[in-house]
């Protein structure tokens, strides 16, 4: 049977607990667009494979090529690649999976294909196929190339800490950094979330500026204001290294007074 239909025709029940997904609340984002993974070359990506303990969570792959079709694989916790669908150009498959459950699409021309690694977050979250996937290449100083995806924002989702129960850090991400800045006029200080739940204070950022903070994938971060005691946003790292903007919206949508 052809793997490449309007609907997955190969599920991964076996090593994936759709089931279970099911019941757990998916975070919703602080801002209102949704959420786009972003996606990762493969070769980028050193010995990528799945870590225990992620969250729940989905992931929408929509492949949105003229007349691509897309296959799509699970990376096992022993880094083995599992086929788990095709996508026909125009459709998309809705995967439950976990936090720290790495992907890679496979998009392929005539003349070329292209791997990218896509890595859920605790939102609900679109990973788009399309043709900016491909490389273009870019002369540098007439003697060096580099290839470059397009349409690759750094930008960090911020998600409202009720929506993420039992929040704790999980081993194995990949490691990272994330550049937080403080757009506010206030002061505030970030936490990590260590494996327990507890948060730990690592910087406390002043207004307008910013901090550049290494991490891993997989480990929380919560933002408060200086003169509270509740978080009013999480920050979860990317296997890029983002950056965590701070601002207005973030605490008029999480209805948290800062100052007052």
């Amino acid at each position: 049977m052809s793997l490449l239909s309007s609907k997955p025709t190969a599920r991964a029940s076996d090593f994936h607990s759709k089931e279970s997904a099911a019941f757990f609340k998916i975070p919703a984002l602080i801002h209102s667009k949704t959420h786009e993974l972003q996606p990762q070359q493969s070769a980028a990506e050193a010995n990528p494979r799945s870590v225990y303990g992620g969250a729940p969570t989905i992931v929408h792959f929509i492949n949105r090529c003229e007349s691509e079709s897309a296959q799509i694989f699970w990376i096992d916790f022993n880094g083995e690649r599992i086929l788990v669908a095709g996508i026909l150009p125009g459709n998309s498959l809705r995967e439950a999976t976990f936090v720290g459950h790495p992907w890679e699409a496979v998009v392929s021309r005539a003349d070329e294909s292209v791997r990218v690694m896509f890595w859920p977050t605790a939102l609900e979250s679109n990973a788009i196929l399309d043709k900016s996937l491909f490389p273009k290449k870019v002369m540098l100083f007439q003697t060096q190339t580099l290839t470059v995806i397009d349409g690759m924002p750094k930008t960090l989702p911020a998600i409202q800490p009720s929506d993420i129960p039992n929040l704790v850090s999980i081993q194995g991400g990949l490691p990272t950094a994330i550049e937080f800045e403080n757009r506010l006029q206030v002061e505030v200080k970030v936490f990590w979330v260590n494996f327990h739940g507890k948060r730990a204070l690592y910087a406390t950022i002043p207004p307008g500026e910013s901090c550049r903070q290494r991490t891993f994938v997989g480990h929380p971060w919560a933002v408060v204001a200086s003169d509270e005691k509740v978080p009013f946003a999480i920050f979860f790292p990317a296997p890029y290294e983002g950056t965590a903007v701070i601002d207005e919206t973030i605490l008029s949508l999480a209805e948290v007074e800062v100052g007052s």
